[in-house]
This record gives C-alpha cells, structure tokens and sequence, in this order.
C-alpha cells in the first residue's frame, strides 16, 4: 500500500486537492482515505451529544471514488467505532480491507510522506515530499504528484 499525507493550514485546500486525486488513482487501484478532524462530519444526520452532524469533506472523498474512508477525530473515528484509533491501527485497517492508496489528510506530526500545501511552517518538516506553494493545482501538476505516488515504495505499517 503506497500512503502519502496531505497537510496544510485550514482551508488551504487540502480536501480539493484529495478529491482531484482519487479518480486518478483509482486507475491504478483501490483507493482509500483517512481524514484528521478537530470534530467529524457524517454522511445523514446523526445524533451526537444531543445535536445533529451532517458529513462535508468525508462525503466529499467518498462522492469523489474513494473505496474506503475513514475519518478520525478526538472523539472517534468513523467507521461505526466510537473511539480514537491511532494512525497505524487505521493504516493496517486500511492494509486489510485492500487498499493500494491511502490518502491521509492532517497527521503533519506522522512519519508518513507529505504533500505540505501552503499556511503550514516548520510543524510538517519531517518526510516532506512535495511541498507546494498555492492551492490551485494544474492538470499537469496533478498528473506529476499521481506519478509522484505511484513512485513511493509501499509503506510498512507497524501495529504496536
């Protein structure tokens, strides 16, 4: 399984970017996605300490092609768990269900390789792979970074 993380600052356009590359690299496999989120949405309302949650960037990758997504926040992951995974629990998850691509949008502490996109400092110094400067990604450009991850070796997940 080839993984790559898309970090940024909020709005930098890191969930457009994830939805540009689904369908591309769905010619190449099964293509699944883990969202890092302060606070989660969800595909229908759902009840969740007493209000209703609707899904937004989640239904975005879904709607987009994606196989397979999993959103984590600090309250649960959404998978129909209630509680937080950690990243490599959901990588070997992800390992299981036969993804060939895992798009993880946020980790920026992870050991994972990132595409950093524009807002975010010295936070995401760690295996930058690409790091770019503007949220508007060419057609060119898209095509490069799908090279790009088709070029990783397959990430080995450790489960502790």
């Amino acid at each position: 399984m080839k993984v790559i993380a898309v970090v940024g600052a909020k709005d930098a356009g890191k969930t457009a970017l994830i939805e540009r590359l689904i369908p591309r690299l769905k010619k190449h496999g099964k293509v699944g996605c883990v969202k890092h989120a302060e606070r989660l949405d969800f595909p229908a309302f759902v009840p969740l300490r007493g209000a209703a949650v609707r899904l937004k960037d989640t239904e975005r990758m879904f709607s987009a092609g994606a196989d397979v997504v999993l959103g984590v926040s600090e309250d649960f992951t959404m998978k129909i768990c209630r509680q937080r995974k950690e990243l490599d629990e959901l990588l070997k998850e992800m390992e299981r269900e036969g993804v060939d691509f895992l798009i993880v949008e946020g980790f920026k502490s992870s050991e994972l390789p990132k595409i950093v996109l524009k807002g975010i400092k010295g936070e995401a110094k760690e295996r930058v792979a690409l790091r770019m400067q503007h949220s508007e990604v060419s057609e060119e450009e898209l095509d490069e970074i799908v090279n790009f991850i088709l070029s990783l070796e397959d990430f080995k997940v450790r489960v502790k």
